[in-house]
């Protein structure tokens, strides 16, 4: 069973990982928060002293150095791969360094970040890894993005492959269509840019959008809650309502998209 004090949530800066660190602090765990806006950490820090922002921009490896020597090397520690990009652009004139981008950010440094953190994600810790539905969803414009949570989601099984042998388990999760800036992005792309944009537009008229709030119950749920074999032999995704009355209702919440 899980022994966590101790959490690396990247992609702090705002939407689901700073309500992810919100929630977790709260709880009484202490939190290094990562991103790349120093203000809106520094606030962000300001909500609890169990929280330690980390400054730094994951996709480059400077930055990921600089995560490693702003943590304490005598504490174990899980970590929740939050941070992504999803810039909409048409295959025909999509750049190469936006593609670059999106593997260097979404699927490289969370895997290099667990390998270098690998001495202090001890026995009883655990690894997860915020997917998307867009793993196994073919979207037009959105190619990189699906690729990379595709290739992350099969990175979990290989990476339980090799880690559960050392009491140390993964698991990748599906949050859901949540209420964040990359949802707006999506909402005010050009029709040529992204052809389904009129999607996004009807979930946000619709109430269907997930508050972050609600997502990160779901997330803690899952990586405190839950059995080992449970934890890192399922496919977790907040639309699956077997899971609801364990997490959702039993935190007063009715539905997804509200509460009482």
């Amino acid at each position: 069973m899980t022994k966590i004090d101790t959490l690396l949530i990247t992609g702090s800066t705002r939407g689901l990982g700073r309500s992810l660190a919100l929630n977790f602090s709260k709880a009484g765990y202490f939190v290094y928060a990562v991103g790349r806006d120093a203000n809106s950490l520094n606030e962000l820090a300001q909500t609890s002293p169990l929280i330690q922002p980390i400054i730094a921009n994951i996709s480059t490896e400077e930055g990921r150095e600089i995560i490693i020597k702003n943590m304490d090397k005598h504490k174990s520690i899980s970590v929740i791969h939050n941070a992504a990009i999803a810039d909409p652009s048409p295959f025909d004139v999509l750049p190469e360094r936006l593609l670059r981008e999106h593997f260097e950010t979404n699927f490289f440094s969370p895997i290099l970040i667990s390998q270098q953190l690998l001495p202090q994600i001890t026995k009883g810790q655990r690894i997860l890894h915020v997917t998307s539905g867009a793993a196994n969803l073919a979207l037009s414009s959105l190619m990189p993005y699906c690729a990379t949570k595709a290739a992350l989601e099969h990175a979990t099984h290989c990476l339980n492959m090799e880690l559960n042998s050392r009491g140390i388990y993964c698991a990748s999760l599906r949050p859901g269509m949540i209420d964040t800036e990359m949802q707006l992005k999506f909402r005010n792309s050009e029709k040529n840019i992204l052809p389904n944009r009129d999607f996004y537009i009807d979930a946000e008229k619709e109430n269907l959008l997930i508050k972050p709030e609600i997502v990160a119950e779901f997330v803690a749920w899952v990586i405190l809650k839950t059995e080992d074999t449970e934890f890192s032999r399922t496919s977790w995704n907040i639309y699956d309502a077997k899971h609801h009355p364990a997490w959702l209702f039993s935190n007063g919440y009715s539905s997804l998209l509200g509460n009482d």
